[in-house]
């Protein structure tokens, strides 16, 4: 309720809100919890519901069901951290939690909906070989010219401390 209470609020102090765009991506992982605010707004703020939104998702969790829960939302773009399409790199970056199957088929889910998706990948990792770097520029090319994901970021890796590239970063620099 706090989630739809604030964005409400913030709305009726700001003229003409166009979009809103939640930048935490873990905002969108659990259904039941989404399912919660989207009941506070129909029932409280249904203005609310009309407003464009944008968000993070997780392919992990990204099911037709709950794409289309955060359509009625009115989230129009969900921001996926698709992070390689080498299967290797890929299970080095997110542990094995996430494959590039899970990859396309997010896409697939939100094309469906009608539901933009954008991807954000990430490159330079110090285990990482051309062939990855290949495999994910073919993944990024493909899907941008069949237009099923219409924007793509790329970042560089950046370490930071307490993950496991700081400390590889740490002993290359050192």
């Amino acid at each position: 309720e706090r989630v739809a209470d604030e964005l409400a609020d913030i709305v009726a102090k700001i003229d003409d809100v166009r979009v809103i765009v939640f930048r935490d991506d873990i905002v969108f992982i659990k259904e039941g919890y989404v399912r919660e605010v989207y009941k506070v707004m129909e029932e409280k703020y249904p203005d609310l519901l009309t407003i464009p939104k944008v968000g993070y998702a997780h392919v992990n969790t990204l099911r037709p069901k709950f794409a289309r829960l955060l359509l009625d939302l009115g989230l129009n773009k969900i921001l996926c951290g698709f992070e390689s399409a080498s299967p290797r790199i890929l299970h080095l970056l997110k542990g094995g939690s996430v494959t590039v199957e899970q990859n396309r088929k997010a896409i697939g889910i939100c094309n469906d909906l009608g539901l933009d998706i954008a991807g954000n990948f990430i490159i330079g990792t110090p285990d990482e070989e051309e062939e990855d770097v290949i495999a994910t520029y073919e993944f990024i090319m493909e899907h941008l010219r069949s237009g099923a994901v219409k924007n793509i970021s790329t970042s560089i890796l950046t370490p930071f401390p307490g993950e496991r590239y700081w400390d590889i970063y740490m002993e290359h620099e050192g």
